[in-house]
């Protein structure tokens, strides 16, 4: 995953679809392509755009969802469900209008999505 130019790139200043690394004056990355009519044009452009933007920020927002992933776990600690559930509702006596999700089993479930798409990120899929 790691065997790619570094970090940042930029788009060209001269060749706006060239794809560079901000080092040197760049070493080229990619050159999106499109057809030369205006409109293929502008979305080359901005697909280049895209991509510098996304590849730029993609370690900070891996780092920032493993860091979001481990301060939940530490926040639920070991919360076991159904024994461990708390409601944050009101109680009104109502068995189905008192069924309100407990927060913690929401936060387990979201940090298992989580790592799923961690997963999935980190294996360049």
């Amino acid at each position: 995953m790691d065997n790619h130019s570094s970090l940042p790139w930029k788009i060209g200043a001269k060749a706006p679809t060239l794809i560079l690394t901000a080092y040197d004056e760049g070493v080229a990355v990619a050159t999106p392509h499109g057809r030369k009519t205006p409109l293929r044009i502008e979305i080359t452009l901005a697909n280049a755009a895209y991509i510098v933007q996304a590849c730029n920020a993609f370690p900070d927002l891996v780092k920032a969802l493993e860091d979001t992933i481990s301060a939940s776990e530490r926040a639920i600690g070991d919360h076991i469900a159904p024994e461990h559930c708390y409601a944050t509702g009101p109680k009104t006596g109502d068995a189905l209008a008192d069924l309100v999700e407990c927060p913690a089993c929401i936060a387990a479930k979201v940090n298992q999505e989580a790592r799923a798409i961690l997963a999935k990120a980190k294996a360049g899929a």
